[in-house]
């Protein structure tokens, strides 16, 4: 994986498609100081360097009638942890998987609409035969959206 450099400039626009992505170029481009031609192709390089993965919609699962979030720490033995993501990415409701270090060699993180349906899902990854071990924590309430604002840094 190459790293890219990012100037003030490219910080600046990320810091403000973070926000809204949906914004017009030429709204950006007024708010920002800049030309649409440069907004545009620095958004398009942004893209074509990989850093700018997907522009995607952040969604409340509680008003989405999926109110449960549950992450996992799961132990998988001697099977290396991407190769246990790649068999588990199929499972429905299943949102993200991270390879870790530390206690768990994976955190899973999981949307349900309620209890029985979560059930479903844990039965689905603890019957898979390389799983050692899981621990569940139910998130009670998001303190925090995944917004990065405070790590897209830019010069004052």
């Amino acid at each position: 994986m190459t790293q890219v450099h990012l100037d003030e400039t490219d910080r600046r626009i990320l810091r403000h498609l973070v926000r809204d992505a949906r914004q017009p170029i030429t709204r950006l481009a007024r708010t920002l100081g800049l030309s649409e031609s440069v907004v545009r192709r620095r958004i398009d390089g942004l893209v074509n360097t990989g850093v700018i993965q997907r522009f995607t919609v952040n969604i409340d699962y509680e008003k989405a009638d999926n109110p449960i979030t549950v992450l996992v720490g799961v132990n998988v033995g001697r099977m290396p942890g991407p190769t246990v993501a790649q068999a588990l990415r199929n499972i429905e409701n299943i949102v993200e998987i991270y390879t870790v270090a530390g206690e768990f060699d994976l955190i899973i993180k999981i949307i349900c609409e309620d209890i029985p349906c979560f059930e479903d899902i844990i039965e689905q990854i603890r019957n898979q035969d390389f799983i050692e071990k899981t621990r569940s924590f139910v998130v009670l309430n998001k303190i925090r959206d995944g917004h990065f604002d405070d790590i897209i840094k830019v010069s004052n």
